[in-house]
């Protein structure tokens, strides 16, 4: 099981979004506010070498200075992300030219979209 502490404060709007994604997913955590906790604040900024970045997470003993939805869930795992997600598309092209003389050249494309 991840043990998940959070470094930030009330008024960042990146900290209030982790909060609520981890709270969305069920997830527990500590929520340590840097404003009030002097030794939070030496730690938030010895991590990341001298600047005060919340959020601050350490998951499993790692850390992870203002991470996005997207990282979060690709750390922790099964979460639900469907309301992060872009769609996307493949395409492949083949394109091909055949030149039986001066007069006569063919030509063939196609293109497949995922």
């Amino acid at each position: 099981m991840n043990t998940i502490t959070l470094y930030g404060a009330d008024w960042c709007p990146d900290c209030r979004r982790a909060k609520a994604f981890l709270k969305d997913n069920n997830i527990e955590y500590a929520f340590i506010d840097v404003e009030l906790d002097k030794e939070a604040t030496s730690k938030v900024e010895e991590i990341n070498n001298g600047k005060r970045i919340i959020p601050t997470l350490i998951i499993s003993e790692i850390s992870y200075t203002n991470p996005d939805n997207i990282v979060l869930s690709s750390v922790l795992g099964n979460t639900n992300q469907l309301d992060e997600s872009t769609p996307f598309s493949i395409n492949q092209n083949v394109n091909y030219y055949y030149t039986l003389n001066d007069k006569n050249i063919f030509t063939f494309e196609a293109q497949h979209l995922l």
